[in-house]
Order: C-alpha cells, then structure tokens, then sequence
C-alpha cells in the first residue's frame, strides 16, 4: 500500500489489524480498536517486538522502543503508526 506522507488513522487501523489477524491466527473481523493488546489479544513482549518490526520493515520507519510499552490496545497502535508514517513521510511498501 503506498500512500505517500498521510496515513490516516482509519487506514493505520486496518493495516494493523490485518498484521495482527496474520500474527496471531484471529480474525479480522475480530479484532477492534479498542481491544487491549496483552489482556484481551493475550499477546506478550515478544510478539509486541514482532509487530513493531514487521510495521517497521512494512513502512521503512523507526518505532520509539520506549513508546512500545505504553500502548495498550490496537488503537493506540494504529495511531502511533499514522503519527511516526506522518512525520516520515513514509511510504509504505
């Protein structure tokens, strides 16, 4: 998907969600916003430090490791995504 420098946050959600559904054998359809990455999609560390690599390799970007711990649900993901594509000017492959 290529979208030059904006990346909103409606698109950001489906690209997570999508890399979730991969990354964890869940549907799509079955995972919201608002769901909480460890207590509700029981994802640990490791899978956190997975998804950040395959958005970072996806996007060409940098995630902030630090700012991984404080995202709590898919929503807070997708917009960290639609903020750091944003002030890159990424383009996503």
């Amino acid at each position: 998907m290529s979208v030059g420098s904006h990346l909103n946050e409606t698109i950001a959600l489906s690209v997570v969600k999508t890399m979730l559904s991969s990354m964890l054998g869940v549907p799509n359809a079955q995972i919201a916003a608002e769901h909480r990455l460890l207590e509700d999609l029981s994802m640990d560390s490791l899978e956190l430090i997975e998804l950040a690599m395959e958005l970072e390799e996806r996007w060409n970007i940098r995630l902030d490791r630090a700012r991984l711990n404080d995202l709590a649900t898919v929503g807070n993901v997708a917009e960290l995504l639609s903020e750091v594509v944003v002030l890159t000017g990424s383009r996503g492959r």
